[in-house]
This record gives C-alpha cells, structure tokens and sequence, in this order.
C-alpha cells in the first residue's frame, strides 16, 4: 500500500509504504533533497536497493514535489508579469486602466 500523508499542523507532506511485513518506509521532501545531492554511482546504488513498491512510492513522492513546484513557479511568475505590467505604466505616468 502506497498512501499520501498531509500533517495538519505544518501542511509537510510525505509517500508512505506500507511493507508485506507491515513495517513502513517514508519519502518526503528531505529524501528529495538528499536525493538531488547525491552522485550517480552514489544514487544508483541507492536505488538499486529498493524494491519496487518503493519505487513506486519514490515516483509518487517525485511526481508531487513536481506538480507542487510547477504551480509554484506558475504563480510566481503570474506575479512577475504583473509587477512588470504595474512598473511599465508607473515608469510612463500612465494609470493602470490606460489603453494599451
């Protein structure tokens, strides 16, 4: 069983496995972040140790760290061109609903 945990309290994130023999293995935003500092024969080692529902729980975990980050961006960068908008206007002493 592969399941998403949100804590209620900090909103953090993680993929949760839960083994044939009932014990538990946790991806989060860290194992992320350790991931992405790791050397390829370092990383492949580590990953050739996993057996495939862990797999599947790293890809889960990878998958929604993406979506969140791309939605991210996504309104940061709606942000930037409103502000750019906001700059030109003010730098020609033009009021917001001019014509364009």
């Amino acid at each position: 069983v592969i399941v998403r945990q949100i804590d209620k309290e900090s909103g953090d994130s993680r993929t949760v496995v839960l083994n044939e023999d009932g014990s538990t293995r946790e991806f989060n935003e860290d194992t992320i972040q350790i991931l992405m500092g790791r050397g390829h024969k370092e990383l492949a080692a580590w990953l050739d140790k996993m057996t495939d529902r862990h797999m599947r729980g790293l890809v889960n975990e990878v998958t929604h760290r993406l979506c969140e980050n791309s939605q991210r961006l996504f309104k940061l960068r709606e942000q930037l061109e409103e502000a750019s908008r906001m700059a030109n206007f003010a730098y020609f002493g033009l009021e917001e609903d001019a014509p364009v």
